[in-house]
């Protein structure tokens, strides 16, 4: 079997630094998406400049292709999932158009994954638009959302047409980072919001999944960055976006919820 290997950074993926020290290495076969032909061990490196923390190394096109092979439950459509996460969803839409002070407009979703919040932004009366990679998620979406597509984030070149990206547990997945949330400024409107939702390694939870042995996030096939809440809101102002709104996430384990807005260049 041919092992499929990661591209190395060869500096930090957000400030560029190479000033670099390894973290903590994971054993990773456990994890529902593994296949054999994917490292067991996912090694951790941390920036000292900025204090990132990532992997040493990101998937190649092979590698996505075969994480993409398989789906974790939580990830797919149905409609046990569409009601389980529509008060969840139902809440984050809420925190979102009351910063906004409306309910309508355009909301562009990343990563749909099972659509519930795509489902419950256009149910509060957005035209909404969801992106994802996965055919399956693409398929099971369409007769319920007009607007469904199978389409790299990058090439969506409909630019100051949206009032909302959503990036619900996806920024953590994206190789450079830095490269979406420019993108993301130049989609949305002036005053659009960006909603991202990911685990936060500087909560106190994070520490204590830590000395407990138990944290997930280490062995987490899927990713490639673990995000403090003080080094994304910092990224954010790297792109023009101002920081307005913090909540705790209830997606998943030690998550936080970040809602930023984009300035207006004066």
């Amino acid at each position: 079997m041919i092992k499929i290997h990661r591209i190395n950074y060869d500096r930090c993926p957000l400030c560029n630094s190479n000033d670099l020290a390894a973290e903590i290495k994971a054993n990773c076969s456990k994890h529902p998406l593994y296949s054999p032909s994917l490292s067991e061990i996912i090694t951790w490196l941390r920036c000292k400049h900025c204090n990132h923390s990532f992997t040493d190394g990101y998937f190649d096109a092979a590698g996505f292709e075969e994480l993409a092979k398989k789906s974790q439950g939580n990830q797919v459509f149905s409609l046990q999932q569409a009601e389980q996460w529509r008060l969840i969803s139902g809440r984050i839409v809420t925190n979102v158009s009351n910063l906004r002070n409306s309910y309508s407009g355009r909301w562009l979703d990343i990563g749909f994954g099972n659509g519930a919040l795509l489902l419950t932004a256009q149910e509060f009366g957005y035209k909404v638009t969801g992106i994802d990679l996965r055919y399956s998620s693409i398929e099971a979406l369409k007769p319920y959302i007009e607007d469904i597509r199978c389409q790299d984030y990058l090439d969506v070149d409909e630019y100051e047409q949206y009032d909302v990206i959503s990036m619900a547990d996806v920024l953590e997945h994206v190789p450079f980072p830095k490269i979406f949330l420019d993108h993301s400024n130049k989609l949305l409107r002036p005053s659009g919001l960006i909603f991202i939702s990911l685990p936060n390694m500087s909560s106190p939870i994070w520490e204590v999944l830590n000395k407990n042995n138990a944290n997930p996030y280490w062995g987490e096939i899927e990713h490639f960055h673990n995000f403090s809440r003080e080094r994304l809101v910092s990224l954010l102002r790297d792109y023009d976006f101002e920081y307005c709104h913090y909540g705790i996430s209830e997606r998943y384990r030690a998550c936080m919820e970040v809602i930023a807005r984009k300035v207006i260049n004066k």
